[in-house]
């Protein structure tokens, strides 16, 4: 099979629709492993609102995303300091913001982005996806996709 067949739209289009399905069962297990001691509340939850998981992937993204521009209002005030200051306490003010802005992002990541990691990492979802009848490469593609959208939280 060439490189061009596997990377045809069909593929990529019906490997991407897989990892939606892949990606709602890893945030499933990463949330279960990382609930702890209270594991059986979550899983009451689930059972009882069925959009309980879908509710919490959604409000897990905007508050990243309400921490974020938070975060990247730092650096506009930062810069809206400039040309008021001398020149080394401008740069010490937009290397100071900058810095927070890297460390907060990394902690936003580690907080948030951990639980889908866990699943990912831990998933047996990848294991059922070997039971289906599809190639090894598309399920190779499909698990960089899933990956693809832990990272930017679809």
């Amino acid at each position: 099979m060439s490189q061009a067949a596997i990377l045809s739209e069909p593929v990529l289009l019906t490997a991407w629709k897989l990892s939606k399905t892949v990606h709602k069962e890893v945030f499933l297990e990463g949330s279960i492993a990382t609930s702890g001691p209270q594991k059986d509340r979550v899983i009451e939850r689930l059972s009882d609102n069925k959009n309980y998981l879908h509710t919490a992937s959604i409000m897990t993204k905007l508050v990243a995303s309400i921490l974020s521009l938070a975060m990247y209002s730092l650096i506009l005030a930062g810069m809206a300091n400039i040309g008021t200051d001398s020149l080394q306490n401008t740069v010490f003010s937009l290397a100071a913001n900058y810095s927070m802005v890297f460390v907060f992002q990394f902690m936003l990541v580690f907080t948030y982005g951990l639980i889908g990691l866990i699943g990912f990492f831990s998933s047996s979802a990848f294991k059922y996806l070997h039971t289906l009848p599809i190639s090894r490469k598309k399920i190779q593609i499909t698990a960089w996709l899933t990956y693809f959208r832990l990272l930017i939280g679809r």
